[in-house]
């Protein structure tokens, strides 16, 4: 009976159920529209894309045809970064008192607030980091260990380098440094993350939060 009420409500005001999580999209909900037009929380599809292959170009969950539609649920550049991430609410680090730290942590900032970390992504950076996440969501590379790597790699080279305007200098970067590496006969220069790091002169971010993005398969 609550079955067929719960169906009643839904078709009464026009609202959909997402597959994924088996709850109802509400009219405030973000939502992503595949190319089929089977409709999902933005949250629900984000995972079920980190969880499988790592890019958004995944079959839908309902009618399994391949979408093609890379959606963006905010208008504002740090919304849409922020859906990205599982961020914690709380800064992760503890106080000179040995108290929980109670400041809400930054975007890509490892789980910490400013006071604990200060290397935060500006304002005016959040868009070129947005376009290569986009990007990236887009390739196919499998392992989202890389992935992850990658993204907080030109987090540091946008903190680092004031010269970086646009998409084009994050991906002149990257091409130097791969063609540097293939001059000199390394081939391992992504799975082995230091070697990129380590040419940039960039700092190897927590060995904890990468295997947290890594095994729960999420940003923060």
């Amino acid at each position: 009976m609550y079955q067929v009420f719960k169906k009643y409500i839904r078709s009464y005001y026009n609202m959909d159920t997402c597959s994924i999580c088996l709850d109802d999209i509400n009219e405030n909900d973000k939502k992503y529209t595949l190319s089929c037009n089977h409709v999902f929380h933005f949250s629900c599809f984000r995972d079920y894309a980190f969880n499988k292959n790592t890019t958004f170009y995944k079959p839908c969950p309902n009618c399994k045809q391949l979408n093609l539609n890379i959606c963006k649920p905010f208008d504002s550049v740090k919304e849409n970064l922020s859906a990205f991430c599982t961020t914690p609410k709380r800064c992760s680090c503890k106080t000179l008192k040995g108290l929980k730290c109670k400041h809400k942590p930054y975007l890509f900032n490892y789980g910490m607030c400013y006071n604990h970390n200060k290397d935060i992504i500006k304002d005016d950076k959040m868009k070129i980091l947005l376009l290569y996440i986009n990007h990236l969501m887009q390739a196919d590379i499998r392992s989202w260990s890389t992935k992850v790597s990658l993204i907080d790699v030109v987090k540091k080279l946008l903190l680092k380098f004031d010269n970086i305007k646009g998409l084009e200098d994050i991906y002149n970067y990257m091409f130097m440094f791969t063609a540097d590496a293939k001059h000199n006969g390394i081939n391992n220069y992504f799975t082995e993350r230091e070697i990129l790091y380590g040419y940039y002169d960039l700092d190897v971010p927590p060995q904890e939060w990468l295997e947290t993005c890594v095994d729960k398969r999420i940003l923060f």
